[in-house]
């Protein structure tokens, strides 16, 4: 599986913390492991999300978004609104694809102002099954729910214990904001948010070039140290190649880039180096020229000899924005799993459809080809491998990107809606499957997953 780099593990951080605060109160009784620790889940992990789910989740993800992201920059404001089902999509969807929540089954309720939220929590290097089995009871307090009532087990926490345990998750985060920008602009523009009597009201400001950014750069989110200095080599190898390039073009193919990284990233996985590790940080590097992002979404400060990349536009198939989907979507896949990419490149299709330039088959199908790219780039070694293999013998983009000459044109919602009726009807689904099969059957998946990579 991937390795995805996502903060400091905060859950099992704010559990430990917990615990230990336990520990100093009840130690003493030798009670402990018996009044909080259970064989069986209070919650039992519900199914990965299915089509339908994933299809549901991206439209509550669009109908949250603002109508128009304002090129003045000016700030909006705005009130995410979730009801219980959606809450427990997300937090499912969370459970499924965030390594930190491996594990964790959660259930929310809303009702009269107040959220319970229940957790079962695998109890760690137990080698029979315990689970932290955890109530949580929020309620209304002026602009902010406060944490009113825990139970662990069969232990109701004294009131004093529930205290220190929000001020401690109100630490975590606050550190968390110091470290990652993404998180803190989140965290300075929610203006309130409301425990309403059937939904979760977030009260915040929009900023649209910030969320732009936050949406378009998921795959630089909580990388580590090693992860820049790795993307910062290949963007000095991109920049090398951009200068390389013929003089009397603004244009470069995809192609010319992306098989001259593999096998450079070939010829560092024979010299030791982790075939995992170079691919997704090759992606990431190919992602920050390809969409023009700023170099300090990386780094603050440049490092010294730093050689900028000449300002070429990149194309797949002779479109820009193919491009860019194909890469992205790559990026995301192998950064943060192709679950989040799927649900980033669609959610954004949706919202193009209902805002912007028109639903596109086109781009769903380089964002299809991108996340199977990206996931086959980074599954496992032995995958990771293959990949630069493949690339070294491909001979043009065609070998992992299908022609879309034939799907040019952007679709409104209202005649998304009288063509396909909805996102989950049998003639959309069946064109999502068409699309899938004809990138499945391009000669480098197959050879790919005919190797046994799944």
């Amino acid at each position: 599986m991937t390795t995805r780099h996502l903060p400091d593990k905060l859950f099992p951080r704010l559990v430990r913390a917990l615990l230990l605060l336990i520990l100093v109160v009840f130690a003493a009784t030798g009670l402990l492991a018996v009044l909080i620790v259970q064989i069986s889940p209070l919650v039992e992990r519900s199914p990965a999300p299915g089509m339908a789910e994933t299809r549901q989740l991206e439209q509550v993800i669009v109908d949250n978004s603002p109508a128009q992201f304002n090129s003045s920059g000016a700030t909006s404001r705005s009130t995410l609104q979730f009801d219980t089902a959606e809450l427990n999509l997300l937090a499912n969807f969370a459970a499924q694809n965030l390594p930190w929540l491996e594990g964790v089954a959660s259930r929310f309720q809303l009702a009269d102002g107040q959220l319970d939220i229940d957790l079962s929590i695998p109890w760690p290097d137990s080698e029979s099954p315990a689970f932290l089995n955890s109530r949580l009871v929020l309620r209304q307090d002026s602009g902010m729910p406060r944490l009113q009532a825990v139970t662990l087990g069969n232990l109701a926490l004294p009131t004093f214990l529930v205290t220190q345990l929000e001020a401690l998750v109100w630490q975590e985060l606050e550190a968390l904001s110091t470290n990652y920008p993404e998180l803190a602009f989140i965290q300075q523009n929610i203006q309130a948010i409301e425990i309403g009597e059937q939904t979760l009201n977030i009260h915040l400001d929009w900023q649209p070039q910030q969320l732009l950014q936050l949406r378009d750069q998921a795959q630089f989110y909580f990388i580590e140290p090693q992860d820049r200095a790795r993307i910062l080599f290949y963007y000095q190898q991109i920049s090398a190649l951009s200068h390389s390039a013929a003089t009397d073009s603004q244009l470069i193919s995809l192609h010319e880039l992306i098989s001259a990284l593999f096998t450079t990233a070939a010829e560092r996985t024979a010299h030791s180096f982790d075939p995992i590790a170079e691919n997704r940080s090759l992606l990431q590097a190919l992602s920050l020229y390809v969409n023009a992002l700023d170099l300090n979404l990386l780094i603050t400060e440049p490092p010294p000899g730093l050689t900028l990349p000449r300002a070429l536009t990149v194309t797949l198939h002779r479109r820009a924005d193919l491009a860019q989907h194909f890469v992205s979507a790559s990026a995301i896949a192998a950064s943060a799993g192709a679950g989040i990419a799927e649900i980033l490149s669609n959610s954004k299709e949706v919202y193009d459809a209902r805002y912007r330039s028109g639903f596109s088959f086109s781009d769903m199908t380089a964002n299809a080809a991108g996340m199977m790219f990206g996931t086959l780039a980074t599954s496992d070694r032995a995958s990771a491998q293959h990949v630069q293999q493949l690339m070294g013998r491909a001979s043009s983009e065609a070998d992992y990107m299908p022609d879309v000459s034939r799907d040019m044109r952007g679709i409104s919602e209202q005649d998304f809606m009288t063509e396909f009726s909805d996102r989950n009807s049998p003639a959309y689904l069946s064109r999502l499957q068409a699309i899938e099969d004809e990138i499945s059957s391009l000669p480098f998946y197959t050879q790919g997953y005919a190797q046994g990579i799944q």
